[in-house]
């Protein structure tokens, strides 16, 4: 009667802090590659794990009881530091009432209940649209909205904190009730977007120091607020989906605008990036080793790109690259026919 009533509560979107219910996880079939290996259930949304021992007969099967429903990763991995062996799987799943069924081989349960479901039709969804971009931002908002109170609508919300602005997230915050906006990832990004705001969209830029290419001192106030627009490629070499983004938009967007004397491209990077701009062929100005980057914009995950006014506001930020390539077409809708500047730098 128990699990009928929480999954009763989970349908209707109502919290489950008040009930207290048993979940399972376990494997479809054996799996002998598992034996020894340590598993470790995760929770995203209050940062706590929890050790479920090691794998024997290559059978997953954790048994567990909380009070709330909640986002987590299933980590199965070798739990001797000196083997040679680097086995490492992880699960994306909802810890919800009743029986879930895993498999190593696949990033989300085969079989669940109601959130599990919920979570894999999210993460389909999500697959048919560019990620972190406009439609993938509505998607998450709407099944968070449908999901207040439960471990989906937690997953879901620190999805879209990724990409929200500090005034979206706090009126999303604001329909939670007090035991979700307490949970450790919750606080964690209110407080980061605090520290956004002097720094988010119609605020003046803020200073960078770094190095040229050659080596030599630069700062953004070389190349912001000069009368242009600036296309600022936040990123680091060791960053694949920094290289992805730059491959796939980046450089056509360059070449289609580097005439233009109304904008200019630069990289800000976090690292030392001369190989990677040599190997991929970037063309356009770089800020080197910008170590205060992160600390001085709230930049928690690379790519990112921001764009800069003419003035040196900040008039965009959390951009990629589907999302940027529209917005280019709205700020520059006709192209110069002057061949005197490239990457926006005057050759005169």
């Amino acid at each position: 009667m128990k699990k009928i009533l929480c999954y009763i509560l989970l349908s209707l979107g109502i919290s489950l802090s008040a009930y207290s219910f048993e979940y399972r996880i376990v494997s479809k079939t054996p799996d002998s590659k598992l034996n020894g290996l340590e598993l470790i259930l995760s929770n995203e949304a209050d940062w706590g794990g929890e050790d479920c021992g090691v794998i024997e007969n290559g059978v997953i099967d954790i048994k567990g009881e909380s009070k709330r429903s909640f986002p987590a990763h299933l980590i199965v991995k070798n739990s001797d530091q000196n083997s040679g062996n680097k086995q490492y799987y992880s699960i994306s799943l909802i810890v919800e009432p009743g029986t879930i069924v895993v498999d190593v081989n696949e990033d989300f349960p085969l079989q669940g209940g109601v959130l599990n479901e919920g979570w894999k039709n999210c993460h389909m969804r999500l697959s048919e649209v560019e990620y972190r971009t406009v439609p993938s931002k509505e998607i998450i908002e709407e099944v968070f909205k449908k999901n207040v109170g439960n471990g989906l609508g937690e997953r879901a919300l620190l999805y879209y904190g990724l990409d929200c602005s500090p005034e979206e997230w706090m009126e999303m915050v604001a329909l939670l009730d007090d035991d979700s906006k307490n949970l450790a990832a919750i606080e964690n990004m209110t407080e980061r977007k605090e520290r956004l705001k002097p720094v988010w969209e119609g605020q003046p830029f803020a200073e960078l120091i770094g190095q040229t290419l050659e080596g030599n001192p630069t700062s953004l106030s070389q190349y912001v607020g000069k009368g242009r627009y600036v296309v600022a490629d936040l990123w680091a070499s060791w960053c694949g989906g920094c290289i992805s983004q730059a491959n796939q938009y980046l450089k056509s967007l360059y070449e289609e605008y580097k005439d233009n004397p109304d904008v200019m491209f630069l990289g800000i990077a976090m690292d030392d990036v001369n190989q990677a701009v040599d190997k991929f062929g970037y063309e356009w100005p770089q800020m080197n080793e910008c170590r205060r980057l992160m600390a001085t914009y709230g930049v928690y995950s690379v790519p990112e790109i921001i764009i800069f006014a003419p003035d040196g506001t900040i008039l965009r930020r959390f951009l990629r690259g589907a999302d940027l390539k529209d917005l280019l077409k709205d700020l520059l809708p006709e192209k110069p026919k002057t061949g005197d500047f490239i990457g926006g730098q005057s050759l005169k």
